[in-house]
């Protein structure tokens, strides 16, 4: 099955504000489950690198980094810290976020893109959910501007391009969005309305999640991105494999790591 780049509604600039947090503050909620797997992995590269905090990209709702981050510190064996940023920064999420005690993670309230990160946010940087959203010459800035920064990043992504994911990911998202509403971001009129009244919201929701699966990437795909990225000292690995989760069931990770080798040392 092909790569199908087809049209999303979270992508376009004119898409309104609160069908887009609806989406992003979901996709969060679920992400704090589905990328408990890669704690181990993620750590272990933040080690290599001698990483001691994140720059994640393409946030939206916060993403999983707020629900991993002390999993992910206990495992480096260290403090770690986290900056959450994206193109269209979910207000709400930064509001939460950003009033949080510790201070271990912030959310950047500047739009920031994922192609030409500002030379201020450094750190390893990480894409959960995101990567697929870039077409592949979009998607290869990505990882040149964090070579040429000689930032190492790190690409997970929970769906893929499947006909079993194809036809389970819309009927997981339009099913959870029903159920969870109430308990997922801020819980205004206008969101019950149009996810109980006029369900346009779920609907929003289940449409992206089928076209996600057909736009992700085969680790082939990756790494064919890389070609030409690695002749400045900088190191590629790209893989998938199985895991499970009681509410979305067993599914499997596609993942993309790329390390600077001048930093990484041996590993």
């Amino acid at each position: 099955m092909d790569r199908i780049h087809l049209f999303e509604w979270e992508d376009q600039e004119w898409f309104p504000e609160l069908f887009r947090d609806f989406i992003t503050d979901h996709l969060a909620f679920y992400m704090g489950r589905a990328y408990r797997a890669v704690v181990p992995q993620l750590a272990e590269a933040m080690k290599s690198t001698e990483q001691t905090s994140i720059v994640d990209l393409c946030s939206g709702g916060g993403g999983p980094i707020p629900a991993l981050l002390p999993a992910i510190a206990q495992e480096a064996g260290r403090p770690v810290s986290a900056t959450l940023t994206d193109l269209y920064p979910n207000a709400s999420a930064v509001e939460r976020i950003n009033v949080q005690v510790d201070g271990a993670v912030r959310y950047r309230a500047e739009s920031t893109n994922a192609m030409n990160c500002p030379e201020s946010l450094r750190g390893f940087r990480t894409i959960f959910t995101g990567f697929h959203h870039f077409r592949p010459e979009s998607a290869k800035r990505i990882l040149a501007d964090a070579v040429r920064r000689k930032a190492p990043i790190a690409v997970f992504e929970a769906q893929e391009r499947s006909l079993w994911r194809i036809l389970t990911v819309p009927i997981l998202l339009l099913l959870g969005s029903l159920i969870f509403t109430p308990f997922v971001g801020r819980l205004t009129f206008k969101r019950f309305f149009f996810t109980y009244v006029i369900p346009l919201a779920p609907f929003f929701i289940a449409f992206d999640g089928v076209v996600s699966c057909f736009r992700t990437y085969t680790p082939k795909e990756l790494e064919q991105l890389t070609e030409g990225l690695d002749r400045d000292g900088y190191r590629w690995e790209t893989g998938r494999y199985w895991t499970s989760d009681l509410l979305i069931g067993p599914y499997r990770i596609t993942y993309l790591i790329g390390t600077p080798v001048a930093e990484s040392g041996a590993a």
